[in-house]
């Protein structure tokens, strides 16, 4: 058989052997490579100047997975639940002081296939992100304005008289006076007992 021969059998299946290999390895690598969960972060501020980070863990698989270890830095992080559903997510908190720089989380993730990975991600916190919010003080009371004159509507105010310091005038006497007619009966008597007195003297 000819060398050549020969030779482009060896170079045939070692390019057959090289083409199963990777298709293997392209068969063990493509589940590997569609489990992950990875991380984002928000931050927003509080009012003692800290800055709460929360960050939301991603299940990108269609299996369910589980969490565990999970640990905060620079400061602990609280899970709100360390089971993923398919393709479902989960939230951790954390809140680091106004001076920190980063924040970061480190996680196990494990799947129902048995497949699991570790993540660690992480946040930059520019500096200044977050400032102490001075609580407001109550603002001082204005003072209420006292009404202008125009403001207030004046009553006419009654005129009270002064009292007459003179005496009453007496009414007026529409009848005979009493004196008038005691005097009248007198007179009427003392002049009946003069002729009375005169007839006797005569008779006599």
């Amino acid at each position: 058989m000819p060398r050549t021969s020969q030779w482009a059998r060896r170079a045939l299946g070692l390019g057959v052997a090289a083409t199963l290999g990777l298709f293997g390895a392209f068969l063990l690598a493509a589940p590997a490579s569609a489990h992950d969960a990875a991380a984002t972060a928000e931050m927003s501020c509080q009012q003692d100047g800290s800055v709460l980070v929360t960050w939301t863990i991603k299940n990108d698989y269609k299996l369910a997975a589980d969490i565990s270890n999970l640990s905060g830095s620079p400061v602990s992080a609280n899970a709100a639940s360390t089971h993923l559903d398919p393709y479902g997510s989960t939230t951790a908190t954390q809140t680091v002081d106004a001076s920190a720089t980063q924040a970061s989380l480190t996680y196990h993730v494990t799947w129902t296939d048995g497949f699991s990975l570790d993540k660690d991600p992480k946040v930059s916190i520019p500096a200044g992100t977050c400032q102490a919010q001075s609580s407001p003080s109550p603002s001082e009371a204005a003072p209420v304005p006292s009404p202008s004159v125009t403001d207030v509507a004046e009553s006419p105010s009654a005129t009270v008289a002064p009292a007459s310091s003179s005496p009453a005038a007496s009414l007026p006497v529409t009848g005979t006076s009493l004196t008038a007619i005691i005097a009248a009966a007198v007179a009427l008597i003392g002049g009946g007992v003069a002729l009375f007195v005169i007839a006797r003297r005569r008779r006599a």
